[in-house]
Parts: structure tokens; C-alpha cells; sequence
């Protein structure tokens, strides 16, 4: 079936579920339509019952009829699916009343993507972007008893293809590189980007229905649903509340009605207001004054609570004696994008102000947390979402090549504080600006405005990610056509979304591309010749051969809203999808998965230049251990990367600086791979997202070398209020003593939202004659010289160099359960050890703290179990514990039963064998 870009009738629509609905008797009538439909191929050879919301891909694995499709190469070998066309159908019954209506809507709210939809054999819509819901009248179409409704997909890898032959223009990137294993021209179809493949996930380009659908009648008006936008005017809260309503076919004058509008404060604000509707005002705009008095401000988390208030509005319609009901948890807070000038510097700040008070974000980005969405499900958003609220984060950049979020992901970040950054879906290409794709893009910016901008977490809208540096670096060899392009890139978002998002939205800031110099990049016609200059708006840094340990090599930016290292997975996590002939990183299915170009050559050098790679001659044990190595690069890297940038919240060096967000590339993973995520699929947490408890915490201590070899230490508080009494310890271990050489107590009162340096000190006069290579240095802060609240190390030398350092024996020494799903862990070792690291094999949960500096005799951890894990009990627990330190893996293990699948690769040996040479500086040599 070949898809033209003419649609049929549809209407934008954006619908509260069947059950928001409420009415006297059984009118309106709701049918829905989830649940189980029957998928059939295009040659009828496979027949299959699949439930909706979902897709063909997990219908058929669920079936039996193939295999998991994370497994290995499976994301390859599955590829026909997605090139066949399918047929989606099923049953339903329709009752007299119904069948006898002027009105049934079929509302189709998520469709993935190319499809014709037919009832009872003939066409009532056709669907070409999956960001917009689909609506059509079919009460001509229904008839009393069974009808059926199909929806016919095609290949939307075909299409794409199909529509980039036909495009008069050349329109770059056409395809992913060879090692994504992808499919081509994705940014001339309204799909998720990266189902296409990402250089961190797969190309399945998913088929289904994936959000509710249903059908819905009624007479009259019914109140569909409402948007609620805050502002503030001196000491009241202005709510612009907005009503959409529906309207029946055969109404063809006003249908009056009284709205009751209720908002949930103490005591509660009730308004009732006459509405009349008709067909040429089919929305109804009021304004809700709201006494400040009533409010308690919503604050992204670690600056206050985040107060919600339920918002209601009851349509009763006089003609149809019908009521329908909307609601909408609304926040009240103010934001600003700040960019004015700073002080001792050239350019202008870049920063989040809410409620008036300057917020440093810190955070991550959010890419989809699966191919599939339908395995989505609220309690992995929730583990997900508090997990970064439990790491202090207070934002989130929604990442623009994704999917705008299923409304509980954006309910979360309302409840947990978490700030949204809202890409439009446009990454790393640039696109068609023809009429029919424009209509397109209208439609969906349109309804996604309206859908989301009632979230009090949804702070700033941006238009795309890195379209604007990829012209203005050239990333696609564009530039002898560049005025051509840069005329496309404007009309798109300068001249296409941006004066729908303003439209509908004066509430918040809108920022053209991520990354952009702001209103720089706005005065130079809206491509800067540098998008990622540090003194003007935000930057994405990226550098795979400088010194990630080094914090020198890093910018100095008003705002760093990505910037990470790759690791792999835990071995717990990636032997899901592997075969024991797969456990080597020379593997081919170690080269599969890795979608980076020589990401997994890259993330071997960078750990080699700070400590020798594991020796195990069992690959098995050495791929195991490699991929701890490589959570420890990612870790120590992204923690000297964001502890530099928060670092400049208040400072300059070299008149770039005061540096407000920190945003790391990325929180989550799609799937089972190496990846910058510090959550891995399945929700088990990295060791960097451990590390981030400590570099985003409400105050951070933050020792470091300057070039000079001048040891500074720091500390950034993020707290509103000063903390007083508190007492900052340095302290020199040598490698082979629990017992510090040196330490030097500072006192210090700590002001609020400030970075202060405590103590300059020459690193060798606090060695006071010890060599570099023989010790570290640890660097504490606790509260009346008792409560930790705050500790960092700093490293002197490479673990290659370092002397004294010797094999420790950590062991869990006990285990208690302290009450429902916490437990208390209490660990012995008997010498320093560096990065101890422990996992529950088959428990899902998450530590206190891990990948820490053991340097006391003992320590306690906590651990507590997600809500949704099966309970286990503390000789359970202890069973499943496993801990690993540096040193271990230096070592023949004594369990002899894994056997060798490939013979043992040297990283100098791929190197060569590859025309490649080591980083300089990187040392190769084995323990």
C-alpha cells in the first residue's frame, strides 16, 4: 500500500481516558476499543492476536513467533517486519442508540505511523504522524450488532524512502552510520527519530496503535478537555483557564451550558460561568483570579515543595441535560530564561530563574525508555524518575529526536520536582519544509503545546536538538548550498513552530535550537557562526581523546545541557541478551551493540590511561571485569566534568563562566548496550549515577589541581540557606595505610547558593615528602564536626603508577533488615580499596552508596528495594550480594568452570590490527 500525503478528514484533538468521562444514564457512550486485535501480514502467511495499545513486534514475540527481539542480533534479523505491511483488526458492538447517533467519534490517540483506518470496509482516516491524535465522525459508517474496524499500516521505512525520492532537495543526513545498523531518511516521516537507530539504540521503526482508542458519542456540547497556564500580577495568580469542547453533528446553532469551576485550594475557589458554544468557537477562554494567599509555590526539588492543586471544570449542557467533567493537577510558579549581561566577561548569562530565585539545574537528558512504548508502564517511570530525584536532579532536557513523554512521565515530574526542558521532535537533521510537511509539524507542535503546557514542570520549549550547529559547523557538507538551508531551518522553526509555541504558550521561555547562543544566535538571523560559544546560551561537549579525568579539558560555559562518556552495562544486565559465545569485547556481538563508532576501542584507551586493563586469560571474567572498568572510566569522568562545572556557578576563569546547569548525557537506556546512560534497561543503576548522589548534591566538596600543582578545594552550596558550624577535613592517605599522613581541619560557615574556596595549598607541602605516586588525597565536610555531609577524593597519580597500593578483601559482614524493603549492609576490608563496588544479583534496588574509596576498616550501606520488586529477605539479600574492588581484577579467580570462547586480545593488538595507535600518553602494559 503506497501512503500519499493527502489525509483524510481529522480533527487535533486532545481527550481525557473513558474513565474521566461522566454523564446521567449511559449518554454519552463510550466504546473502547483497547485490548486484543488481530495482526495479519501482507500475504496472510501470519495471523496473530496482539493487545492494543502496543505493536506487531510484541504481538509476534508474545505469540511464540520470534524471538526476543533485544536479543542479540536480533535487531537486524528482525528487519522484515518493519519492511511488510500489517493489518490490524477487531470487533466491536454497537447498540441502537448509537448506531442511530448524529455523532460517534473514533478517536485514535497515538498511531505508529502510516496507516489507512477503515470501518466496516470503508476509509474514516488516514494517519502520518504519530506525535498527533486522529478523530473522525463515523456514525454513518456504524450499523446495530458487530462492526469491524482495520487499520492498514505501511512500511514506514518505505515511505521515508519513498518521500525522500520525491523531495526536489537533497536533505542530509540520509542515512545512519554503517555501525547503527539503521534505516534511512527518518526526518521526512513524523516518527520517533531514533526508531530509525541512534548511536545508542536500534531500528525495529515500530507498527502498532500505540496510545488509547476508542469511540465516543454524544449529543450536544461536551467538554473535551482543559489547558491551564499561571502567571503573576503583583500579589494574585492570574489562571488562564481554557475549554475545548466537542460539538455534535447536528447542532447547527449555539449550545448553551454552565460551567462550574472548581480549583482545590483551602478553602476552595468555585467560579460559574455561561458558556455558549458553536462550531466557529469550539474553545472558551477565561481568566481565574487566584489570591496569593491561597498558594504554596511549586519548586523544582531541593528549593521547596511541589504543591499541586486540583483544577475542575463541570460542563452541564442546557439542551442535552448532559455533564461532562475535565480535570488538570496544576503548580503556580514563575520561570525566565535570564541572558543579560555578566559582569568582568563578554557575552550574557544563560540561566533559569524561578520565583525569582537564580536555580542551578542539575540533571540529565531523558531519551525513550524503550523501543517498545507499551512496555512503558508507570512503574518503570516511576523507578526511573526517582531515581534521578533521589541523585538531587532538578531537570531533565527531553531529548528531541524521542517522543513527547506519555502524560504520566510529565505527572511525575510535576510530583517529583523535576523541571522539563521540552525538545520539539526534530534531531540532528535537517528537514523538509514542503507544504504538506509543514501542515504536518503544525498540527503536532499545536496539540503538543496544548497537551503539556499545563505541567508546572515544563519550563522552557525548545525548537530542535543541534540543527542549529549542524549548519553552521557543516555536519552534512552543506555549506556550498548554506543560504538554501539556512532558509529551510527558519522557515521550520523560526516561521513555523515558533509563533504556534508563542501563540498558545506566553508563559514560557522558547530557545530556538539546544545547542544555541540565545538571542546572540537570534541576532545573527538565528544560526550563530559558533552555536557552542561558552559566552552565550548553552553547549553540547563531547571529546573521546583528551583526558576525561582532567577537569582542564573541559569548557567553561554559561550552561552545558549535554556532555557524558559511554559504558557498557553490568554483566547482569547484558547477559539478558547474549550468549555465552558473546562474552568477550572483541566479540561480534560486543561490535554489534556498540552503535558508537569505535566506542568500544575509545572507552579502552580512556581507562588505560589511568589503570591497566583486566588480565583474566578467561574471557568470560575479563569481558565481566571490562565492563566494570568501563562504569568506573564513565563515573570519575562525568564527576570531574560536572563538579568543574558547578564549580563556576559563581566564578570566571578567563572571562568565560558562571556557569548556571549541568545537564550530563543521559539518564536512561532504551536498551541492553554500551551507552552514556548511568541507568541501565531494567533500572539498575551505573556506577556514575551513584557518583551523581554526591556531585549534585545539595552541597558539594570539591577538591582538584590546578596546572600549577595547587591543590583547591571547594564547596558549592545549592541550599537557600546558610549553613553555619561545619568543618572541612583534608586528609593524605598513602596507598597502603588506612591511617592519614596529614590532615588539615577549616572551620567554615557556608553562604547559600554560593561556591567558596576553603583552602589553596601546594599538593607537595601537603605530601609533606611523600611521592605523588604513593598517596591521595580525601577531602570531608560534616556538620558540628559529626554528620557527614559531604565527601570527594582527589587521585595524584594513574593506578599504573601508584605504589603501595595492594589486593583487599572486602567482605559483607553482615546483613539486617531494618523494616519494609531497607536494609542495612555493613562491609569489613583489610586495605585500601580503590572503587568497591557491590551488586544484588536478582534484586532490584539501589545502595546508598557505591564505587566509593574504602579507606576504614569498615563501612554501612543502605539498600532498599523498589516498590514493584518481589520482597526478599536479609539472608536473601545477602545471598545475592556481590563486591568487587579495583585490585580484583587483576587476579585468577579460583572458580574454574567458565570456560574461553575467543583467544585472549591485548588492546594494543586491536589497535594495530585496526591502523590505529594508542592515545598518547596511554599505557598498555599489563599487571
Amino acid at each position: 500500500m503506497k501512503m500519499t500525503r493527502k489525509i483524510a478528514f481529522f480533527l487535533i484533538l486532545s481527550f481525557a481516558t473513558p474513565s474521566l468521562l461522566s454523564s446521567p444514564s449511559s449518554y454519552p457512550s463510550v466504546i473502547d476499543l483497547d485490548g486484543i486485535w488481530s495482526i495479519e501480514s501482507s500475504n496472510k502467511s501470519i495471523t496473530v492476536n496482539g493487545t492494543m495499545p502496543g505493536g506487531v513486534h510484541l504481538a509476534l514475540f508474545n505469540a511464540g513467533l520470534i524471538p526476543d527481539p533485544y536479543h542479540a542480533f536480533n535487531d537486524v534479523n528482525l528487519r522484515w517486519i518493519v519492511l511488510d505491511t500489517w493489518t490490524l483488526s477487531r470487533t466491536f458492538e454497537v447498540d441502537s442508540k448509537t448506531a442511530n447517533s448524529s455523532t460517534t467519534l473514533l478517536i485514535l490517540e497515538g498511531v505508529d505511523t502510516f496507516a489507512t483506518v477503515r470501518v466496516n470496509g470503508h476509509v474514516a482516516v488516514e494517519t502520518e504522524n504519530m506525535f498527533i491524535p486522529y478523530l473522525s465522525n463515523v456514525a454513518p459508517l456504524l450499523k446495530v450488532g458487530t462492526n469491524v474496524i482495520s487499520v492498514e499500516f505501511a512500511s514506514s521505512v518505505q515511505v521515508a524512502h519513498d518521500r525522500a525520492a520525491e523531495y526536489a532537495q537533497y536533505m542530509p543526513p540520509e542515512c545512519p552510520p554503517a555501525g547503527q545498523h539503521g534505516e534511512c531518511h527518518v526526518n521526512f516521516v513524523r516518527k520517533e527519530q531514533c526508531s530509525f537507530s541512534w548511536d545508542w539504540g536500534p531500528a525495529f521503526a515500530p507498527i502498532g496503535i500505540w496510545q488509547p482508542a476508542w469511540l465516543l458519542s454524544f449529543e450536544g456540547a461536551y467538554l473535551r478537555t482543559i489547558h491551564a497556564t499561571v502567571t503573576l500580577q503583583n500579589d494574585t495568580w492570574l489562571v488562564l483557564l481554557e475549554m475545548d469542547f466537542l460539538l455534535s453533528a447536528d447542532i447547527t446553532t449555539n449550545a448553551p451550558g454552565t460551567a462550574t469551576i472548581t480549583l482545590g485550594t483551602t478553602p476552595p475557589l468555585k467560579t460559574i460561568l455561561g458558556v455558549s458554544v458553536s462550531k466557529s468557537a469550539l474553545r472558551y477562554t477565561t481568566t481565574l483570579p487566584v489570591p496569593s494567599t491561597l498558594i504554596d509555590r511549586w519548586w523544582p526539588n531541593g528549593y521547596g515543595s511541589q504543591t499541586l492543586y486540583d483544577l475542575e471544570v463541570q460542563f452541564y449542557d442546557l439542551r442535552s441535560q448532559i455533564t461532562s467533567t475535565a480535570t488538570k493537577r496544576i503548580g503556580f510558579r514563575t520561570v525566565e530564561l535570564v541572558q543579560e549581561p555578566v559582569q568582568g566577561s563578554v557575552g550574557l548569562s544563560y540561566y533559569f530563574r524561578v520565583n525569582d530565585l537564580p536555580i542551578f539545574m542539575k540533571g540529565s537528558n531523558w531519551i525513550p525508555a524503550d523501543a517498545f512504548q507499551e512496555r512503558v508502564t508507570p512503574q518503570r517511570l516511576t523507578v526511573l524518575l526517582q531515581s534521578a530525584q533521589l541523585a538531587h536532579m532538578n531537570m531533565f532536557r527531553v531529548w528531541g529526536g524521542g517522543i513527547y513523554e506519555q502524560e504520566r512521565f510529565y505527572e511525575l515530574a510535576d510530583e517529583l520536582g523535576i523541571a522539563i526542558w521540552q525538545d520539539m521532535m526534530f534531531g540532528c537533521a535537517l528537514y523538509p519544509v514542503d507544504q504538506g510537511f509543514l501542515g504536518s509539524v503544525q498540527s503536532e507542535i499545536s496539540y503538543q503545546i496544548d497537551r503539556l503546557k499545563s505541567h508546572p514542570s515544563v519550563l522552557t520549549w525548545s525548537g530542535n536538538n543541534e540543527n542549529e550547529a549542524a549548519l553552521a559547523e557543516d555536519w552534512y557538507q552543506t555549506k556550498a548550498s548554506f543560504e538554501q538551508y539556512a532558509d529551510d531551518y527558519r522557515t521550520l522553526y523560526i516561521g513555523t513552530v515558533m509563533p504556534i509555541v508563542q501563540k498558545q504558550d506566553a508563559t514560557r521561555p522558547f530557545v530556538s535550537s539546544s545547542p544555541t547562543n540565545g538571542v546572540e544566535s537570534q541576532t545573527e538571523n538565528w544560526i550563530a557562526k559558533d552555536p557552542q560559544s561558552p559566552l552565550y546560551g548553552d553547549v553540547h561537549h563531547y571529546d573521546y581523546f583528551a583526558d576525561g579525568w582532567d577537569w582542564q579539558t573541559y569548557p567553561t560555559p554559561r550552561f552545558a545541557s549535554e556532555y557524558g562518556f559511554q559504558s557498557w552495562p553490568s554483566f547482569e544486565t547484558i547477559q539478558q541478551v547474549s550468549s555465552p559465545s558473546d562474552w568477550s569485547i572483541f566479540s561480534a556481538f560486543s561490535s554489534q551493540r556498540q552503535h558508537h563508532d569505535d566506542g568500544n576501542i575509545q572507552q579502552l584507551m580512556m581507562v588505560a590511561r589511568h589503570m591497566n586493563l583486566p588480565t583474566n586469560q578467561n574471557d568470560t571474567v575479563n569481558y565481566a571485569n571490562i565492563l566494570y572498568v568501563s562504569q568506573i572510566n564513565q563515573a570519575v569522568a562525568i564527576k570531574t566534568e560536572t563538579e568543574h562545572y558547578r564549580r563556576l556557578r559563581d566564578n570566571l576563569l578567563n572571562g568565560q563562566g558562571h556557569c548556571m546547569g549541568a545537564l550530563y548525557w543521559q539518564l536512561n537506556d532504551i536498551w541492553q548496550a554500551p551507552t552514556w546512560a548511568s541507568i541501565e534497561y531494567g533500572e539498575k543503576w551505573k556506577m556514575l549515577h551513584y557518583y551523581a548522589i554526591k556531585f549534585y548534591a545539595p552541597l558539594l566538596v570539591s577538591p582538584f589541581e590546578d596546572s600549577a600543582g595547587v591543590l583547591r578545594v571547594m564547596t558549592v552550596s545549592d541550599s537557600t540557606v546558610d549553613m553555619t558550624s561545619l568543618l572541612l577535613n583534608v586528609s593524605v592517605y598513602k596507598w597502603n595505610s588506612m591511617t592519614p599522613t596529614n590532615v588539615i581541619s577549616v572551620p567554615f560557615d557556608q553562604p547559600a547558593l554560593n561556591s567558596t574556596t576553603l583552602l589553596t595549598r601546594p599538593t607537595a607541602q601537603l605530601l609533606n615528602g611523600l611521592q605523588r605516586e604513593e598517596a591521595f588525597i580525601v577531602a570531608t565536610v560534616t556538620n558540628d564536626g559529626e554528620y557527614l555531609v559531604s565527601d570527594n577524593w582527589v587521585l595524584l597519580s594513574s593506578f599504573q603508577e601508584a605504589i603501595g597500593i595492594e589486593k583487599a578483601t572486602v567482605e559483607v559482614t553482615s546483613v539486617i533488615a531494618l523494616h519494609d524493603r531497607l536494609f542495612l549492609i555493613d562491609l569489613s576490608t583489610d586495605h585500601i580499596a580503590p572503587f568497591v563496588w557491590v551488586e544484588a544479583i536478582g534484586v532490584r534496588g539501589y545502595f546508598s552508596y557505591n564505587g566509593f574509596m574504602m579507606v576504614t576498616p569498615t563501612t554501612s550501606m543502605f539498600f532498599t528495594q523498589w516498590d514493584d520488586a518481589v520482597e526478599v529477605t536479609a539472608d536473601e539479600l545477602r545471598a545475592s550480594l556481590r563486591v568487587t574492588s579495583l585490585m580484583d581484577i587483576y587476579e585468577e579467580p579460583s572458580d574454574r568452570t567458565m570456560h574461553h570462547h575467543h583467544p585472549h586480545k591485548s588492546l594494543e593488538s586491536i589497535l594495530l590490527q585496526k591502523g590505529r595507535k594508542p592515545m598518547k600518553d596511554t599505557t598498555l602494559n599489563s599487571l
